[in-house]
């Protein structure tokens, strides 16, 4: 069995040739477990745990950074808590202005809400700096989207996506 001093070496040997905190980043994985199984509500207790070291994460990798609070502005928002979803994607916004999925987010709380106009404010936020997206992600179609169903039988709603989608 290894001694708690060779199990440092080995943890400062992977942070030392990847640039990542091996507990952030195990810390991480276990998150992302929660939250590809749909289990919001740990995700939620999760990633705020991710979050309480925010200054770490940033510093070791910025995608985890954005990942977590793009996943936990989601979380809430399955989790039936539109408004922490909302205060979630207030605080990325603070750090980053240009991130569109804060805003596609936001835009799927006015959604469901019922709100078209804040929906469609945040839509256009969000389709603005779609070329700001993480490498690999894509921008979802709201058109395409359960959480937008209700909101698209206004037709006057529908129609001013349709021009922000296409553009």
């Amino acid at each position: 069995m290894a001694s708690y001093e060779e199990l440092m070496k080995v943890i400062e040997e992977v942070r030392a040739s990847n640039g990542i905190d091996p507990v952030i980043s195990l810390q991480f994985e276990f998150v992302m477990m929660y939250y590809s199984s749909e289990n919001y509500d740990s995700a939620i207790v999760e990633y705020e745990k991710v979050l309480d070291r925010e200054e770490e994460l940033k510093k070791y990798n910025k995608y985890f950074w954005y990942i977590a609070y793009n996943n936990l502005s989601k979380s809430y928002l399955m989790a039936g808590q539109p408004d922490n979803a909302i205060e979630i994607c207030q605080r990325g916004l603070k750090r980053d202005k240009k991130y569109p999925m804060f805003y596609y987010n936001m835009a799927c709380v006015f959604a469901k809400e019922g709100d078209g106009s804040l929906m469609l404010e945040n839509i256009r936020k969000a389709y603005k700096y779609k070329d700001r997206m993480l490498l690999g992600e894509i921008i979802p179609n709201p058109m395409e989207s359960e959480t937008f169903h209700e909101i698209l039988k206004i037709e006057e709603v529908r129609k001013e996506l349709e021009k922000i989608v296409q553009n």
